[in-house]
């Protein structure tokens, strides 16, 4: 099966049901980089899901995820076990599959977890007190847009602009003047190694922009942005995400 059937939203409620009526058995995932099925393309992911009958029920699953091939999926280190309250606390609002490529990774999450409320929990309490919204979008906002920076502007970070554990991931003065690009280089270890080194935005804004769509809504100085695209949902479209961080 794809891997999907257990981590996709479309499939969820069949991954709910299995997991609550105790039928997960295990999971075993690939991903066909050794071109296991030579006419299928190397990143697809597949999986083999074993599911027990009405009378072979069990409270955990051993789940392994991204195996090259067999010898890879029999790895202790790679596998890992779940149980259906470990879902239901690591995917609240969905119910489906995390996805993990080490055990180790597996029982740190875990940890934190058991420790920690999640982020946001559907129709649940919001103990974090979160807001989500956009600043700015890159279509709808671009007439305040400016190509030159002034005094009373602030830079405007794009998604590409920063991935996870990296704020500085990808940067303007990388490319030629003037240029777009939808992809940027990442930036050079060297510069990242510079504390000092800020990452060159292609658009700015006034200031005073970002203080009116925040007025009445936020009022800390700082912002945490995220990035609502990732390398396998290129289908989307990267929008701004952080246009002003207080230091």
């Amino acid at each position: 099966m794809p891997c999907g059937i257990a981590t996709d939203d479309t499939t969820k409620d069949f991954f709910q049901y299995v997991v609550d009526s105790r039928r997960l058995n295990a999971l075993f995932g690939f991903i066909n980089e050794e071109m296991l099925f030579p006419s299928v393309l190397h990143n697809f992911k597949f999986c083999l899901l074993v599911l027990g009958g009405r009378l072979c029920r069990t409270d955990h699953a051993t789940i392994v995820f991204n195996s090259h091939n067999v010898e890879q999926s029999k790895d202790e280190e790679r596998r890992f076990i779940l149980t259906r309250e470990d879902i239901a606390l690591l995917n609240p609002n969905t119910r489906t599959c995390p996805v993990f490529f080490w055990r180790r990774s597996a029982e740190i999450t875990k940890a934190i977890y058991n420790r920690l409320p999640v982020l946001n929990r559907e129709g649940g309490t919001n103990e974090w007190e979160i807001r989500f919204g956009t600043i700015f979008h890159s279509s709808n906002d671009s007439d305040l847009f400016l190509a030159d920076g002034t005094d009373t502007s602030v830079p405007l970070y794009e998604a590409k602009m920063f991935d996870q554990y990296n704020h500085r991931y990808g940067s303007y003065d990388q490319l030629q003047d003037g240029e777009r690009s939808h992809m940027l280089p990442e930036v050079s270890a060297d510069r990242l190694g510079d504390p000092h080194y800020r990452a060159q935005a292609f658009w700015f804004v006034e200031e005073r922009e970002v203080d009116t769509v925040l007025s009445g809504k936020w009022s800390a100085r700082w912002l945490l942005g995220f990035r609502n695209i990732t390398s396998a949902g290129r289908g989307a479209q990267p929008f701004i995400s952080i246009a002003k961080v207080w230091v």
